[in-house]
């Protein structure tokens, strides 16, 4: 095997929908999706995660210039055909190596056996890659999180739209998860996929405070009491006590278990990542954030995440993380804003202005702007700084949301007094974006002198 790749490592490529009806794509993606999730409990395999092996989709690539580019030993890729109840199902492990063929196998059955079909396929894989299960490993990677097909299929649904990662699709992901909890009250699965739905349509403004947190807790906590041998419980649970009640080191813990039962999961160690730099541990929030990439190399959104609180330990890797999203996703505004804000860490001012003006023109709310407005500020142009300030106050719903955007870019031109009004605001408000007030140091540094810096991280609950 080529430099970096474990002899145990795998990508699932999403499975080819054969069926006359395109409306069976869900279908044969979450089936992908499953077996992907069953074998990320396998403590001794690496399996890339979802969106990185989605990423090769539809492309028709040579299969050994795929596990190149994700660093895999072996392949599985497939296809299902649906007709009713009636399903064809085929799965093919290749070692990428020498295209060998380990296991081939089709399946005609009917709807009902889907749970088992999965099984068989994980369990050949496990023996071709040479993995023998113990008896609870075994348990997890076998387990059942609903016995009803019906409910199973809402789920699915509901993954589909989730993955969208729109306003629209999390609505749609919650109707479907909801369905699905009509059907079987006791899925835990549709409860954690319910709770990331309503936590990040608040995140992001989509969806008012009253109408998302209280939905988005409950919706955890129901999880974690149905199952608390899964890992999306405790994500689930674990996120919330992070980018809501500001609980960092209680959500470390919880984020931790999460791991434990799924050490494949580039989800947690992004998760994990934002809470070693909080909690000032910059050595494990590296190693977190290498693992997320690793693991999830083709996901601009992971790329993301793992990057943003790393640019404040790490400019030069996020910096890198930054452009290798723009690599994947020109339009996505992120990679331009990482790319920018590691520049300014690393002192390079004049083009880390043209990379948040590219991400100012791409995104529509405040972050962007913000960062651009600090810039300015940070170059000692202050009538421009002052100029996006005009610009910020006039977005709509600024007030309720973006107090702490408009703090920075005054912070950014020296005027403190203004900069605290704006963050107490925001405090107060619970804006996500405040979690994160401690990495400003890295901009403003007369911020971390001023003495009501440590009652405001005291406030939220970040160690000064």
């Amino acid at each position: 095997y080529g430099p970096g790749v474990s002899e145990r490592s795998i990508a699932v490529l999403p499975f080819v929908n054969m069926s006359s009806d395109a409306e069976q794509e869900y279908f044969s993606d979450g089936i992908s999706e499953e077996i992907i999730n069953m074998l990320a409990q396998v403590p001794e395999l690496k399996v890339i995660g979802r969106t990185s092996s989605f990423a090769f989709k539809g492309k028709n690539m040579d299969l050994k210039l795929i596990g190149e580019q994700l660093k895999v030993s072996h392949i599985l890729e497939g296809s299902v055909r649906r007709s009713g109840n009636k399903l064809r199902i085929t799965a093919q492990l290749i070692n990428v190596a020498d295209g060998y063929h380990l296991y081939s196998e089709t399946f005609d059955r009917e709807l009902e056996d889907i749970f088992a079909i999965q099984d068989e396929i994980s369990q050949a894989i496990l023996n071709d890659v040479k993995i023998k299960m113990l008896g609870s490993e075994r348990e997890a990677v076998l387990k059942r999180y609903t016995d009803n097909v019906e409910a199973y299929q809402l789920y699915l649904q509901g993954r589909y739209h989730h993955n969208k990662y729109t306003p629209d699709g999390f609505i749609k992901a919650i109707e479907y998860f909801k369905a699905a909890i009509a059907i079987d009250s006791t899925y835990a699965l549709a409860y954690s996929g319910m709770s990331f739905c309503y936590l990040t349509l608040w995140y992001w403004q989509w969806l008012p405070v009253d109408e998302s947190i209280p939905l988005a807790l409950e919706s955890a906590h129901k999880s974690l009491a149905l199952d608390d041998n899964i890992a999306e419980s405790y994500l689930a649970i674990g996120r919330m006590k992070l980018h809501y009640e500001w609980k960092v080191s209680e959500a470390q813990i919880d984020l931790g278990k999460a791991l434990a039962i799924n050490p494949n999961s580039a989800e947690c160690h992004v998760q994990l990542t934002m809470c070693a730099v909080l909690l000032g541990n910059s050595k494990e929030a590296i190693e977190h954030s290498r693992m997320a990439v690793t693991l999830d190399p083709f996901s601009p959104m992971t790329l993301w995440m793992a990057s943003a609180a790393l640019t404040a330990v790490d400019p030069q890797t996020a910096l890198e993380n930054g452009k290798r999203i723009i690599d994947l996703n020109s339009e996505f505004f992120f990679g331009h804003w990482v790319v920018g804000n590691a520049l300014v860490i690393l002192g390079r001012h004049q083009e880390a202005l043209a990379a948040i003006k590219l991400a100012a023109q791409l995104e529509e709310g405040p972050m962007a702007l913000s960062s651009l407005g600090s810039i300015y500020g940070l170059m000692g142009d202050k009538l421009k700084a002052l100029e996006v300030i005009r610009q910020l106050e006039s977005m709509q719903g600024i007030q309720l949301s973006g107090n702490n955007f408009i703090g920075d870019v005054y912070a950014s031109i020296g005027e403190l007094d203004k900069a605290f009004l704006y963050y107490d605001k925001a405090v107060e408000l619970k804006e996500p974006s405040m979690l994160w007030k401690k990495l400003s140091f890295q901009f403003y540094p007369e911020l971390k002198q001023d003495p009501r810096t440590k009652k405001l991280l005291d406030r939220i609950g970040v160690p000064y």
